[in-house]
């Protein structure tokens, strides 16, 4: 019988493919925060699932598949411990401008970053993270041990930069970044405790879901009268180009006499007008010129 508890996971498995139809399907804009949010969703479905496939193969292929179960779980580790490096740059874009992203953060982020890859990639040779004994049991080294830490560390950072932030983050979304911090925390301890007990994967789906519905919710930048970008877009987007180092231009056209086309024709009629109107331009552009 199995020993790992796996049914969280396929339930995690389930959520984040959700998350990523959704995300897929329904309109959104490139802005910074857009693409790490992209990047985190598709890491955690790639752990999750690595995460599975690594259970039944460290359980069930014999020693001499030794090789492809240590290659397997080199990358497992490796794109588990990418979980919450992503999670702090996602956070750091929700609470900070792309400019201040600065060598300084860089460093903080490289130094593990290289850590992490050198001593998971080694380990088959050195048992440092992680290696199998002489019965082909699945064990775990010192430095496993170095690697949940330098987690909790990036979480911590993380809820910091949410409390501490000087952008103004509404209670709503500061509520759900600390619910994720909090979930993630929490289950990490549990698993570290209980390594059989797989609940970091479904904690993190279920927080990247509410983190979806809450601050990264496609319609809250739609007008839902035209489904043209609304204020909220414009204000993400300009922020976003004010803020980068590269040459932009910004385009204003109106729209003349619409409120008498209104009068004549009636309110769901003019919103028609703008649909078609606006369908015309963005037939000439693609997202990255809007």
């Amino acid at each position: 019988h199995m020993p790992y508890e796996i049914r969280f996971d396929i339930a995690g498995v389930i959520i984040t493919l959700i998350l990523l139809y959704v995300y897929f399907t329904y309109k959104h804009f490139p802005t910074w925060r857009s693409k790490i949010f992209l990047y985190l969703a598709l890491d955690v479905l790639i752990s999750v699932l690595l995460n599975i496939v690594t259970c039944y193969t460290n359980f069930y292929w014999k020693h001499d598949m030794l090789i492809w179960k240590n290659i397997l779980n080199v990358v497992h580790i490796i794109f588990v411990n990418l979980i919450p490096l992503l999670y702090f740059i996602y956070i750091f874009a929700l609470t900070h401008l792309e400019s201040d992203f600065t060598s300084k953060f860089k460093i903080i982020i490289i130094i593990p970053i290289i850590y992490e890859l050198f001593s998971i990639s080694t380990s088959p040779l050195t048992h440092y993270v992680m290696y199998f004994d002489e019965s082909g049991n699945y064990c775990h080294g010192i430095g496993m041990t170095i690697l949940y830490a330098i987690s909790i560390y990036f979480m911590l950072l993380g809820l910091f930069m949410i409390i501490c932030s000087k952008i103004k983050i509404d209670w709503g979304k500061k509520s759900v970044a600390i619910f994720y911090t909090a979930a993630t925390l929490i289950t990490t301890i549990i698993q570290y405790r209980n390594p059989h007990l797989l609940l970091i994967g479904f904690a993190c789906s279920i927080s990247l879901f509410l983190t979806y519905l809450t601050i990264q919710n496609p319609l809250t930048f739609i007008d839902q009268n035209t489904g043209t970008y609304n204020r909220a877009a414009f204000n993400e987007i300009i922020s976003s180009k004010i803020d980068s180092t590269k040459p932009y231009a910004l385009v204003i056209l109106q729209m003349k006499n619409l409120d008498k086309l209104k009068e004549l024709f009636g309110i769901e009629n003019g919103y028609y007008i703008v649909r078609q109107f606006t369908k015309g331009i963005c037939s000439h552009c693609n997202d990255s010129m809007l």
